[in-house]
């Protein structure tokens, strides 16, 4: 009984053991999950049944490789992966390997294996937009301001197109970041504000030159009438005196007359 007694404290003891051991587990691993930390991202996808960018921002693990190649391969990995949002759509097949991300000079090169491109569908997915959203989403990294893409060192093929020269942010894909970033409202609701003033400028400053002009000519006709009167007044004191000077004279003559 002694023995059965002392096999039933020790297997309790045992199972206590185990408990305690998985809670500690348990709380290293709320530990470890209290310590991790996270970035946001900003990603650039296409906009479903339109031919423009969507921007998506996205919590992730912080990684440990800090430099802007370790940051731009990590945000390649994201664009991979798909947007979160329903009215995005997937750039590049979830099967697109990266093969590497060199950064040299504010110009990212980005290779990518050729063979994991299969199922890209450029008539699903633009690829100029594909390319304008690795473009948009890369070009945010300080340090980078170009984007080459390649395919086993040479020129990336998407459907038709294919990318030789160096890519960058141009006019219309500004434009799209900037409606995205919300510096663009209501279709460009900004520019049409700016061409207002500036055509208010332009209104005000062709009042005020249209104003002097007006005051000029008021000046110059001012004077022109002030001048008339001058003239017409002498020439009235020149008539007067005359008529004085010859009634001067019919009364001398008068005079005379009568003397005689």
């Amino acid at each position: 009984m002694k023995k059965l007694t002392w096999v039933l404290c020790l297997i309790l003891g045992i199972f206590m053991l185990a408990g305690c051991g998985a809670d500690d587990n348990k709380d290293n691993d709320r530990d470890d999950q209290d310590m991790m930390t996270t970035e946001t991202v900003v990603l650039y996808f296409g906009e479903r049944d339109k031919h423009a960018l969507i921007k998506e921002e996205r919590s992730i693990p912080t990684q440990a490789d800090n430099s802007v190649e370790g940051k731009a391969t990590l945000l390649m990995t994201e664009l991979v992966k798909g947007p979160t949002e329903s009215r995005g759509s997937a750039i590049l097949p979830m099967e697109t390997k990266i093969t590497g991300v060199k950064v040299e000079n504010g110009l990212a090169t980005v290779d990518i294996a050729g063979d994991s491109l299969s199922k890209f569908d450029a008539t699903v997915m633009e690829p100029q937009i594909t390319a304008d959203a690795i473009v948009a989403t890369l070009t945010r990294l300080d340090g980078i301001d170009r984007v080459k893409l390649t395919a086993g060192g040479n020129a990336l093929t998407l459907g038709t197109v294919s990318f030789t020269e160096e890519l960058k942010v141009e006019a219309a894909l500004q434009q799209n970041i900037d409606e995205q970033d919300g510096k663009v409202n209501n279709g460009g609701g900004d520019n049409v504000i700016d061409e207002m003033l500036e055509d208010g400028k332009d209104v005000v400053d062709d009042m005020v030159e249209g104003g002097k002009d007006v005051v000029d000519d008021m000046v110059d006709g001012g004077k022109n009438v002030v001048n008339d009167v001058k003239n017409t007044g002498k020439d009235m004191v020149r008539d007067e005196k005359e008529m004085l000077q010859d009634g001067k004279n019919a009364v001398k003559n008068s005079l005379d007359g009568d003397n005689k």
